[in-house]
């Protein structure tokens, strides 16, 4: 969006995560489509829908132009990704616009952020499927220890929406092992680790046995939520 023509007055930000030269750029809006979705719901009024529905609207632009792909960064972000190379946590900041476009279909009913929501998750899948070809799974599961938000958890409801085969099979490739196998193994293994990073992952769990009905999965957020009650609170 910062290479479009800006409206008068508009200045880019200096400073922050969101600044021209930080790699964790683009979450902002992500936050901000959940925000007005849920604001507007509230009561925000027309002035606010027309603004949400501009932005979707501009960034389905930009997801047509570039595939389906749809960041505030290039793709060369997720080539570092999946050299294990040093890069900040891009799929975290693709996860929150994911979601912001989820939400917007929820609660104001827009049909075209969820086209651009399901766009991303064929992106996503088809890249890494590649990937895993390329290199192994044992490589992918290896990448993944970074934080990545809760990408599984907006893949699974992508899946839930859409019903589709390809949907789940993407979203599955984002649960990641170490952390759902331990929990549905009734295990702990949260010592000194960051919980910003496992807790959506968990979430992702939820929504995928809400799909599924795996009762491993089940296990896993029952599990989970007894340590928030107990030892983790």
């Amino acid at each position: 969006l910062a290479k479009r023509p800006q409206p008068a007055g508009a200045k880019p930000f200096r400073s922050g995560w969101e600044h021209p030269g930080s790699e964790l750029r683009g979450h902002f809006l992500g936050h901000w489509l959940s925000a007005a979705a849920f604001a507007w719901a509230g009561g925000g009024g027309e002035a606010l829908r027309a603004k949400m529905e501009g932005v979707v609207r501009t960034l389905a632009e930009c997801a047509g132009a570039l595939g389906g792909y749809l960041s505030a960064f290039p793709p060369s972000h997720l080539d570092r990704y999946e050299r294990i190379e040093p890069v900040w946590a891009p799929y975290y900041c693709i996860d929150k616009v994911m979601q912001g476009l989820l939400d917007q279909h929820a609660v104001t009913g827009s049909a075209l952020a969820l086209t651009v929501a399901t766009g991303m998750a064929d992106y996503i899948r088809i890249r890494t499927q590649s990937h895993i070809a390329a290199t192994s799974l044992s490589w992918h599961w290896q990448a993944l220890d970074m934080e990545y938000g809760g990408l599984n958890n907006v893949l699974w409801q992508v899946a839930s929406l859409s019903g589709e085969a390809r949907h789940r099979e993407g979203a599955s490739l984002f649960d990641k092992p170490c952390v759902l196998g331990t929990m549905a193994a009734a295990q702990d293994p949260f010592d000194g680790i960051h919980a910003n990073t496992q807790v959506p992952i968990l979430l992702g769990g939820a929504t995928r046995y809400e799909v599924t009905g795996e009762p491993a999965l089940r296990d896993a957020t029952a599990h989970f939520f007894q340590l928030i009650r107990s030892t983790r609170s």
